[in-house]
């Protein structure tokens, strides 16, 4: 007779590994789902090839507050880390907006 073969059972996902292992996955606190239950399916993706199942994630509402505070402070923090990437590349596009609004301002400024 064959043993079965069942994914290691993962005691509970703290709300602070679910929101770093979103954030290591590209998901950020803006892009979240606003219902706990999508939010607990994005959790189930993001650990996806380590054995977390449904039912070890988060299974209440406090909990998924908890995820998103977590993530929301991972987010802030990475923003406020001046050499990150992704904040640079943040800091050039909206400068560029930046740029671009102000030259429209001045070409009207010249045309009255």
């Amino acid at each position: 007779m064959k043993a079965a073969t069942h994914p290691a059972h993962v005691e509970g996902v703290t709300p602070r590994q679910a929101a770093q292992r979103l954030y290591d996955t590209g998901r950020r606190f803006a892009s979240l789902p606003f219902g706990n239950r999508m939010l607990a399916i994005e959790i189930v993706r993001a650990f996806e090839g380590a054995n977390v199942r449904f039912g070890d994630t988060l299974a209440s509402g406090e909990a998924m507050q908890a995820v998103r505070y977590e993530l929301q402070r991972i987010c802030t923090a990475a923003i406020a880390n001046p050499f990150d990437p992704e904040h640079l590349d943040a800091v050039k596009a909206e400068s560029a907006r930046f740029a671009r609004q102000a030259g429209r301002a001045s070409n009207t400024e010249t045309q009255q």
